[in-house]
């Protein structure tokens, strides 16, 4: 009798003990479920891994996509965590989509964790099936996708008419080049020719103003304009300065910072007392005056191009 005493009174000691211990032990528990089983080609569903543990668990990020392969993932977003009768519940849903047809099976997926001890662990979802029909369902699996078709051959009264508009057009751009290159010579071979630099560009702007004939119809401050417009646009792509926005002192101004030699810094300085005169005192010039105003123009694109253009020049005219 004392024998069944004892184990009785052990029994009594020990239990609350041993419920202690267990209720202790730290629980974990997931799921893994999808909106809808039977989907068709093309039509979104929701795949959504559910994980309830205790809070001295940590979930370490979860990566299906290996068993999510036969699917297109179109986003993904986490189940904010939430505690529900004492334990964390969180998790991550995936929208997936796909467009073949045939059933398709979602292993299981390990769901790595850190326990109290900070030993790693991992727990596996449930297996699902999944089953993606057409949207005819009289249509099977094979009849669902279709070869290919051949390439559609044109009519040949079709091939026909687009070889000759093409005929056509090339006809009448090859005529075009023609009547160009014969009747315009000189406008083609100019669109063909290398452009011309600043001092040449200059030299052929004055001998355009001199056959104007702007001085034969009296218009004397008109010519003047353009000669003064001609150099300031020599003096820009010479020098790299904004000289048709600046007035002369500014111009020389900039001649001075950039230390333009003293004769040519003169000659233009000359130039523009007598320039202003005519076009903004009403003065007007004797024919000589104009003349020599002309000269002085043309001497100063001569003195201010590059070194090199003048020893080139030179070296022609000797040869």
């Amino acid at each position: 009798m004392r024998p069944f005493i004892l184990v009785r009174f052990l029994f009594f000691l020990l239990f609350p003990l041993l419920t202690t211990a267990f209720a202790a032990q730290p629980t974990i528990s997931v799921k893994a479920s999808v909106d809808k089983a039977f989907v068709t080609v093309g039509d979104r569903f929701q795949f959504k891994i559910e994980i309830r543990h205790d809070p001295r668990i940590d979930i370490l990020t979860p990566d299906p996509v290996k068993r999510l392969r036969d699917f297109e993932i179109k986003s993904t977003r986490d189940i904010p965590p939430r505690k529900e009768s004492g334990a964390v519940v969180e998790g991550k849903i995936f929208t997936l989509t796909s467009y073949t047809l045939g059933e398709y099976v979602i292993d299981p997926i390990a769901i790595r964790y850190r326990d109290i001890d900070g030993k790693n662990k991992e727990i596996k979802t449930n297996k699902l099936y999944i089953t993606v029909e057409s949207i005819d369902k009289s249509r099977s699996v094979k009849k669902d996708i279709r070869d290919i078709k051949s390439v559609v051959s044109l009519p040949s009264q079709l091939l026909k008419y687009i070889l000759m508009i093409l005929g056509g057009i090339l006809f009448l751009l090859l005529t075009g080049i023609a009547w160009l290159f014969f009747k315009r010579r000189d406008l083609l071979m100019s669109f063909f020719a290398p452009p011309l630099k600043p001092h040449e560009e200059a030299f052929q702007s004055l001998l355009r103003l001199q056959d104007s004939g702007l001085l034969a119809k009296g218009n004397v401050r008109e010519y003047y304009f353009r000669m003064s417009e001609i150099l300031k646009k020599y003096f820009e792509k010479r020098y790299g300065f904004k000289a048709l926005e600046r007035t002369n002192t500014e111009i020389l101004d900039e001649f001075f910072r950039i230390e333009i030699a003293t004769d040519p810094f003169k000659i233009i300085q000359q130039f523009f007392d007598s320039s202003d005169l005519v076009k903004f005192a009403k003065f007007i010039p004797d024919p000589l005056e104009i003349q020599k105003d002309y000269k002085t123009a043309w001497s100063i694109v001569e003195k201010t191009q590059p070194l090199a253009e003048m020893e080139g020049e030179k070296s022609e005219v000797r040869q």
